[in-house]
């Protein structure tokens, strides 16, 4: 129900895109994201509008390879973010 996070040529995109709007997802269904820095590091993430992410969110210590984790639930309108592991080494 979610368009992949990579372009058709398979290499990562700038920005998260948004649900698929012919499928939508159910309320209450999970998404998680598990993301990997490049050995570049320093690439920021940034998000559609149907995420939703408390106070506080940050993009900090995406170093070179770099891993995060974000699950997000479906409220019916959109993804909430319901746990960020950060990036971690």
């Amino acid at each position: 129900g979610t368009k992949g996070i990579f372009s058709n040529l398979n290499t990562p995109t700038a920005a998260v895109p948004a649900p698929n709007v012919y499928v939508p997802p159910r309320t209450g269904s999970i998404i998680k994201y598990i993301l990997k820095q490049d050995a570049r590091g320093g690439r920021t993430l940034t998000w559609d509008a149907y995420y939703v992410f408390p106070n506080g969110y940050s993009d900090v210590n995406n170093v070179a390879n770099a891993f995060r984790m974000i699950e997000f639930v479906f409220t019916g309108v959109s993804f909430l973010c319901v746990a960020d592991s950060g990036w971690g080494a």
